[in-house]
């Protein structure tokens, strides 16, 4: 189960698109950027995102019922 946090920039991702990494910080203004981070290296162990253009851009991960036909 994930984090509110991460079900947060989940949704963001499906609904905006690739996001900067700065967006997605500054979108947990609750949380301190050190926190922002940990839970940003999180999804990305966990393979809920993966980086665009070397990483300055942050993208989720298209589900397979999109990509299928």
């Amino acid at each position: 189960m994930l984090l509110q946090e991460e079900q947060y920039i989940i949704h963001w991702l499906t609904e905006y698109g690739a996001l900067t990494k700065t967006q997605i910080i500054r979108l947990l203004k609750d949380k301190t950027p050190q926190t922002a981070e940990k839970i940003i290296r999180g999804l990305k162990r966990d393979v809920m995102l993966h980086e665009i253009s070397g990483g300055y851009y942050l993208g989720g991960i298209p589900c397979a019922s999109r990509i299928s036909a």
